[in-house]
């Protein structure tokens, strides 16, 4: 009479094939997940740049909030309803020169999204145009 069922060996194989597999996946979807995370902060950044675009284009200058906010009736831009990015504050930026900047914060992962953007739009641009950076100010990511 033959045995039905798996060897030891087998099932051996098994857990080895499904280890290999998770330790190949999980940093791929975490990957993915701090993606989808950033590319909410930039949609937040973008659209505070085209706040102060529009500003600017009305009053003559460059609107500056310096203290974290969730809101601003002036650029009408709210971070209320975000899940990650919701605080914010722009202005001319302190890190480069001549250089507008959206920064967005994440408490949550503890992160700073800034996107830069020229007051001098003929000017050569020797800044990046994203920059990630914990809290302290250790840079995560940068996109030339």
């Amino acid at each position: 009479m033959k045995k039905k069922g798996f060897t030891l060996v087998e099932l051996i194989i098994v857990i080895v094939i499904v280890g290999i597999l998770t330790v190949i996946a999980v940093p791929i979807y975490r990957g993915y997940t701090q993606k989808a995370k950033w590319s909410e902060g930039k949609a937040l950044a973008a659209a505070i740049l085209t706040g102060q675009k529009v500003y600017y284009a009305e009053k003559g200058t460059w609107y500056e909030i310096t203290a974290w906010v969730e809101y601003d009736d002036v650029i009408a831009t709210n971070a209320m309803e975000n899940k990650y990015f919701r605080k914010y504050k722009t202005g001319v930026s302190d890190k480069y020169v001549n250089v507008i900047c959206a920064e967005v914060f994440s408490e949550n992962e503890d992160i700073i999204l800034y996107q830069f953007w020229p007051l001098d739009m003929t000017a050569a641009a020797v800044y990046p145009k994203w920059l990630v950076t914990d809290s302290g100010g250790g840079i995560i990511a940068e996109e030339w």
